[in-house]
């Protein structure tokens, strides 16, 4: 699958970029993000573990009486042989 990042830029007294991402690029970006914030390698096999990645379109709610607003969820879970690590926060 060959990530779909189209971008296109206008120049007059200053330049705009704009990009279109289709839903699977932007699920791979977030899931890729949040890998390198949380310090987790995906390709964690080499090391004796798996990831298990989980990345979703979903949406919230702000506020008993907000409305309803867009969001990705991420979720990786790492399943380490052999040993065991504390819980991260």
């Amino acid at each position: 699958m060959t990530a779909s990042i189209q971008v296109h830029s206008t120049r007059q007294n200053r330049t705009v970029h704009k990009a279109t991402l289709d839903e699977p690029t932007l699920l791979k970006l977030a899931r890729r993000a949040v890998a390198e914030h949380a310090g987790v390698n995906l390709d964690m096999e080499t090391e004796g573990a798996t990831v298990e990645v989980r990345a979703y379109v979903s949406s919230y709610q702000e506020g008993s009486l907000g409305t309803r607003k867009a969001c990705v969820e991420v979720e990786l879970i790492v399943h380490h042989t052999g040993r065991a690590e504390p819980e991260r926060e």
